[in-house]
């Protein structure tokens, strides 16, 4: 097979990376599909390579500056195109293009379902530092029960408070593993046809002392193909952590969805987050699926450990055949 990669321009339709990477993340991302379908690659990369096999694409690989100064990648390949030598193609290619930056760190965010990629990233000295879990609660199992906060009541976001809840949901998250500031855009997207489901715990005056959103769309489906029904920025106020306020929460987010007609609730979680997990599972949520990062460090312009594999500049429209 010839392998040959191109530099994403004006020239060449980025049309064509969405729809490799929709295909892609069907087959290998059955927990993490968004609500409205899968966001647009396009939209998130500040530069792509799409890789053809016999002058057909097949396969892209996006790159992206994270908060930190690594240097993050998305890889798609199509799933009639797996093999071993095209996945390769695509990592040596994300770190061609590291080797060519500053950035001291390559991360590629990879499903755990993906064996194609988790291999080819592993086989070029990647290891995982990091994963995201989803997880999953039948509805069988009924509420939750939860003591309520003392001074506490948990309420529906109100109109005009998005500022406020955009300061809380900033100041709860701020120190956690890669952080980055949520937006007023962002909140109001998430917003859209969810507002009635985000809650607010509030004290007497008014101030917020932990939110949780949750969202419920019978169009849509949770990844155990129920109704959708999902839980997102579940937050206490660092003053109220360790007296129960976050499961309080949980139960009210739970009870919201279940009264919607939820017949599984799902959630995301870092795997590096101790106390939110400890309590997940203690509420009977079982982890379903995972999404992985992978990271090797860089020494200047050389990958510190590359495995097997030998690192191949890539400039566009260089033929490689395997």
């Amino acid at each position: 097979m010839r392998y040959t990669l191109h530099t994403i321009d004006d020239r060449t339709p980025l049309d064509a990376l969405d729809r490799i990477w929709e295909a892609s993340q069907d087959a290998d991302d059955r927990g993490f599909r968004p609500r409205g379908g899968w966001w647009s690659l396009r939209a998130w990369t500040a530069r792509a390579m799409l890789l053809a096999g016999s002058d057909t694409p097949i396969g892209g690989v996006a790159l992206n500056q994270a908060p930190d100064g690594a240097v993050e990648a998305r890889l798609a390949l199509l799933p009639g195109h797996r093999t071993p030598e095209a996945a390769q193609q695509l990592v040596r290619a994300a770190l061609a293009d590291v080797q060519r930056s500053d950035a001291a760190l390559v991360r590629l965010t990879l499903p755990a379902q993906a064996t194609w990629a988790r291999d080819a990233a592993a086989a070029a000295g990647l290891t995982v530092a990091r994963a995201t879990l989803v997880m999953l609660r039948p509805a069988t199992l009924g509420s939750l029960p939860a003591a309520a906060a003392p001074g506490l009541r948990i309420r529906p976001l109100a109109e005009g408070e998005e500022g406020r809840v955009l300061h809380a949901l900033n100041h709860a998250w701020a120190g956690s593993w890669n952080f980055r500031p949520l937006t007023r855009r962002a909140l109001e997207r998430d917003l859209i046809g969810q507002r009635a489901g985000f809650l607010l715990a509030v004290d007497d005056a008014g101030r917020i002392a932990g939110t949780i959103h949750a969202q419920f769309d019978q169009t849509a489906d949770n990844p155990d193909g129920t109704p959708y029904a999902w839980l997102s920025n579940l937050t206490t106020a660092p003053s109220w952590r360790g007296r129960g306020l976050g499961r309080a929460l949980l139960s009210a987010g739970i009870t919201r969805l279940h009264d919607r007609g939820a017949r599984s609730v799902a959630l995301g979680v870092d795997s590096g987050a101790v106390a939110p997990i400890t309590l997940y599972r203690s509420a009977g949520f079982t982890e379903f699926d995972r999404l992985e990062l992978w990271e090797a460090q860089v020494r200047g312009a050389e990958v510190v450990e590359m495995g097997k594999l030998p690192l191949l500049a890539t400039p566009a429209g260089q033929t490689l055949h395997t």
